[in-house]
């Protein structure tokens, strides 16, 4: 990957293999000792978060003939987040009757093709910048780039143990802007350089629905590199017009299949997600930039790299406009490769403003981005410090020293606050919770009696329970997600909307197993109160205090496997058709 220009005065090539896939497999055993961590660290099973198992829903489903569907005999609906992990998943789900392991494998891959492909991008780019050799392992650009990555617990726990797609997006969208520099900076490029181009956009299309932007910005990068690198305009047009095309029949493909097969042409988690205030979007989106920032002591300086290398790339753009055939026009190839990488970076931070942010802990959305912050950094001073300054081996192990403790001690979310107590467990506890309830109903109820059941968290429960699962936050679930409402309150968990609930009327709601009903009407009590007290915090909306709701509802246990009491609210009619159960109400609820 080199930069215009400058080539190798010695004989590398033959080493380039060797070294690339050593430095694959020791980021390989990284990846898997920092996610053996995580789980240790949390004390928590391989299961995945809540929102990867709605994936596992879908990809059982669908390996099982069902379709895209969330319930095997309900409606078709777009409940996840990329289509191509899905996909991915269900080919898994065909091999495996128990998949994380196998899933967990893959994000382990994903991951150590991605912190393996940055390695040597940055080693071979600095290299060729002032024509001395590759370092023979990491080098310091690519020791840091590693470090960055490991010693942040968001991007290894996202990108591995959550077994979300954040592994497979992170690679595809680096591996696709690594891929848009070769292709921007290498001439006349040849057919097999556009195809594979094309297809790493396609793909990114695929993986998650910002991947469009991902793919429009990617292929803006790639033409402005070659317009400005060679001089030639109809030369920069026909270079990109392959993976353009490529890019446009991809997106018309997948909007038409959405709208035959789903009737909508968006993800249902679009519609249940995100606010159409757009304003209110950008407000939450920027209070969560802004918090993300916040949480590490370098991301500011990153921010502000990124930031003056496309205000250098727009001034090459301005300069080239302005002096089309004049010797002003002539750009400093460094310069360019800056802006080209810290313009992917700065849309790739934008998007989650857009999209008014995320409620995960690590700030999950731009973990896809996290690997790749330091890139303009390094391609700014690291060909300056390595021409420069010759620091003594010692003084080396010294400033990889200093470097590694800076990054372990000082950012908001280390390793050191990584435990038990920490938030991002719930998310794992829940799965955990979850499957077990599922258990527990399949074996309290036959085939021909299992109820309905209105839920909050959507995943875990479905992969396991046999009976009809009604998500009522609408990301499974299209008459919620299209039903009027601002979509504002808790994020990701604002679609829910009172007159669709009783409309679909499950059986069961928020079905738990409660030890007395004693603990029952006190907690039932409690979340009234905090209800009261935080309202934006209700996702039921108030629902629990409306008489029309009350009418037809009850607050109560239903004696279960074992002895084990089922709590929740249970419609009153479907309570009068329970026999040989026994049921205890909670009085003035």
């Amino acid at each position: 990957m080199a930069t215009r220009g400058l080539t190798y005065p010695f004989p590398i090539e033959p080493l380039l293999p060797v070294r690339k896939f050593t430095i694959f497999i020791a980021c390989l055993g990284m990846m898997l000792a920092f996610s053996r961590i995580s789980l240790q660290q949390l004390q928590v099973e391989n299961v995945g978060v809540d929102d990867a198992n709605i994936f596992f829903v879908y990809a059982k489903n669908f390996a099982e003939g069902h379709g895209f569907v969330y319930n095997t005999d309900g409606e078709r609906v777009e409940g996840f987040s990329s289509m191509l992990w899905t996909l991915v998943l269900a080919g898994v789900f065909l091999v495996f009757s128990e998949p994380e392991p196998a899933i967990l494998f893959l994000n382990l891959l994903f991951g150590a093709v991605t912190l393996s492909c940055l390695v040597n991008f940055i080693g071979e780019w600095i290299s060729r910048s002032i024509g001395k050799p590759i370092p023979p392992f990491l080098g310091f650009s690519g020791f840091i780039l590693l470090a960055w990555s490991l010693l942040s617990p968001g991007f290894v726990i996202w990108t591995t143990i959550t077994l979300m797609e954040n592994g497979l997006w992170t690679m595809l969208a680096i591996l696709a802007t690594l891929q848009m520099f070769k292709f921007a900076h290498s001439g006349e490029s040849s057919l097999p350089s556009r195809i594979s181009f094309a297809l790493l956009l396609a793909l990114v299309i695929l993986c998650r629905p910002e991947g469009m932007l991902w793919s429009a910005v990617l292929l803006s990068c790639a033409f402005l590199g070659h317009w400005l690198l060679d001089r030639r305009l109809g030369q920069a047009v026909k270079e990109v017009i392959i993976p353009a095309a490529t890019c446009f029949f991809t997106v018309i493909g997948l909007f038409a299949f959405r709208i035959w097969y789903f009737g909508y042409p968006f993800p249902n988690t679009y519609y249940a997600k995100v606010s159409p205030d757009r304003a209110y979007n950008l407000i939450e989106g920027a209070k969560y930039s802004v918090r993300f920032h916040l949480s590490h002591w370098v991301l500011p300086v990153l921010t502000l790299v990124i930031v003056l290398g496309v205000w250098k790339l727009s001034l090459s753009v301005f300069r080239r406009i302005r002096f089309p055939d004049s010797n002003n026009s002539a750009q400093h190839p460094s310069e360019i490769s800056w802006g080209l990488i810290s313009a992917v970076l700065l849309v790739g931070g934008i998007i989650p403003i857009l999209v008014g942010g995320d409620h995960f802990q690590f700030f999950r959305f731009y973990q896809v981005v996290w690997p790749m912050l330091p890139l303009p950094l390094l391609m700014f001073v690291g060909p300056i410090v390595a021409e420069r300054i010759n620091l003594s081996l010692r003084s080396k192990a010294l400033g990889l020293i200093l470097v590694t403790g800076l990054l372990l001690i000082l950012p908001r979310d280390s390793w050191f606050d990584i435990g038990p107590s920490h938030r991002i467990r719930s998310e794992f506890n829940i799965v955990k919770r979850d499957r077990a309830l599922g258990d527990i109903l399949n074996l309290s109820f036959t085939d021909t009696d299992r109820p309905s059941i209105g839920v909050v968290a959507a995943g875990a429960i479905a992969l396991v329970y046999d009976g009809k699962v009604i998500d009522m936050m609408g990301l499974n679930n299209l008459d919620m997600a299209h039903a009027e409402g601002d979509r504002k309150g808790r994020k990701n968990h604002a679609a829910f909307n009172k007159d669709v609930l009783l409309r679909q009327s499950p059986e069961i709601l928020t079905p738990f197993v409660v030890e007395s009903i004693e603990i029952l009407a006190t907690a039932h009590k409690e979340l009234l109160a905090n209800s009261k007290k935080h309202p934006n915090e209700d996702v039921l909306k108030g629902l629990r205090r409306e008489q029309r709701f009350l009418d037809a509802y009850q607050l109560g246990a239903l004696r279960i496997l074992d002895g084990k009491l089922l709590g929740g609210w249970f419609r009153r009619d479907y309570i009068e058709s329970l026999s040989g159960r026994l049921f205890y109400p909670v009085i003035d609820s």
